[in-house]
This record gives structure tokens, C-alpha cells and sequence, in this order.
């Protein structure tokens, strides 16, 4: 189970995460990028509801951020 919720945030948008991501979540996890992305606004991606994200999941972050130097900033990181 997984959940991805966009909102806004004053000038900037919020991806909140929260489950687990793997295979069956990329596609889902690439299209809340994808619509973001399109903004051009500074993204926050919300990492504190994350139990598991497996190295697919850690390559779209990787790839968004040489993407779009600067508009995603990764936080609040899970203990798990």
C-alpha cells in the first residue's frame, strides 16, 4: 500500500509520500513528478510517511533532480 498526495503550499508544491514504493508504485511515483515537474515551481517531496522505497523509486528522485536543478528538495526523512 502507497499513497501520493500533491498540494500546495504558499509559492511552493508539496508531494506528500507515504507506504511503501516499489515496481508496482513507479508509475504512479513518475506521473506526480511528471505533473509537478511541468509547474516549474520549487517541489517539496515529503519523505515522512515512507517505509520503503526501493532503488527504482530513488532513481526517479536522482533523475528529476539533474532534471530540474533546484525545484525538488527532499525532506522530512522516515526513521525506517
Amino acid at each position: 500500500m502507497y499513497g501520493i498526495e500533491l498540494r500546495e503550499s504558499g509559492t511552493e508544491m508539496v508531494v506528500e509520500l507515504c507506504g511503501e514504493f516499489d515496481i508496482f508504485s513507479l508509475r504512479d511515483l513518475r506521473e506526480a513528478l511528471n505533473e509537478v515537474s511541468t509547474l516549474r515551481r520549487p517541489t517539496l517531496v515529503d519523505l515522512s510517511g515512507v517505509a520503503f522505497l526501493d532503488l527504482q523509486s530513488v532513481r526517479e528522485f536522482a533523475v528529476r533532480s539533474l532534471l530540474y536543478p533546484g525545484q525538488f528538495s527532499f525532506g522530512n526523512l522516515s526513521p525506517e
